[in-house]
């Protein structure tokens, strides 16, 4: 996995081999075989510029404390967080 300067993920998901991507894992293993990082990036669908969905699902769910913080948050909180903005929708 390439990392930018400030430790960003920057491969892309449609770089990685086809077997290890997201959706097609979620297909062929179900939800079970995937992280949570993983299956918040399905619903995500992008990352941001240098960061692909994974790593950005990680960093939310990080910033939320995890899956059940992220449960509890606003929708303007998650808003807040670059790369889920109204822009996304």
């Amino acid at each position: 996995m390439e990392r930018t300067g400030n430790g960003k993920e920057n491969l892309h998901i449609k770089n990685r081999p086809e077997g290890n991507r997201p959706r097609k894992m979620l297909l062929d293993k179900g939800p079970e075989a995937l992280s949570d990082a993983a299956l918040l990036a399905i619903f995500l669908r992008t990352g941001r510029q240098g960061q692909n969905a994974i790593a950005l699902a990680r960093e939310i769910i990080g910033e939320f404390d995890g899956l059940n913080g992220l449960r509890a948050a606003t929708c303007d909180g998650l808003l807040c967080v670059k790369g889920t903005g109204k822009e996304k929708t």
